[in-house]
């Protein structure tokens, strides 16, 4: 009887470390997929900052040829 008792003690406790392995796991993946999403979302901003400066330059070079 005492052993069945430890051996079922010993299944529990590893059950709950592989569940609590597994749940930082997960929390760690979604970390990084956060991360990734601010990084790709900082690219977008620059991406349309860039485009927004050529169109002025674009701009201002057309205002420029009209002056003259």
């Amino acid at each position: 009887m005492v052993v069945l008792l430890l051996l079922v003690v010993m299944v529990l406790v590893l059950v709950m470390v592989v569940v609590v392995v597994v749940l930082v796991l997960l929390l760690l993946l979604l970390l990084l997929l956060q991360e990734q999403q601010e990084q790709e979302q900082q690219q977008q901003q620059q991406e349309q900052q860039q485009e927004q400066q050529q169109q002025q330059q674009q701009q201002q070079q057309q205002q420029g040829y009209r002056l003259r």
